[in-house]
């Protein structure tokens, strides 16, 4: 087997393992080939795709399945905001950090003092 047959078995198989998933949540860089061959997939009509947006992730999807996708998307940002929140009532309610840094959602809403 070629070098160029090599890396098309390999994204095939990428596309293959998604389309078998539903989807894929791209929560880390991805190489350039492999993003090469899913935006092709997408192109293609084979794959959907979906935007990194704030704290949703970018995602990769079997078109039959977005709502899944979405859904899962969803999902990631719910839980992302909940521990944003913990750590957020954790270090608010010693006082230490409070204390050195000021209260930022206070002090954007009443603006500096």
């Amino acid at each position: 087997m070629s070098l160029q047959n090599a890396i098309e078995h390999i994204d095939e198989a990428n596309i293959r393992m998604i389309e078998a998933e539903r989807f894929r949540l791209i929560e880390a860089p991805l190489l350039r080939e492999v993003r090469s061959a899913l935006n092709a997939a997408v192109r293609e009509g084979r794959l959907g795709h979906l935007k990194k947006d704030e704290l949703m992730p970018e995602t990769y999807y079997h078109p039959g399945f977005k709502y899944m996708a979405v859904h899962a998307r969803k999902e990631v940002a719910r839980r992302a905001i909940t521990a944003i929140g913990k750590v957020s009532a954790q270090n608010h309610g010693d006082g230490s950090f409070s204390e050195r840094m000021g209260d930022p959602i206070i002090e954007i809403v009443s603006g500096p003092e």
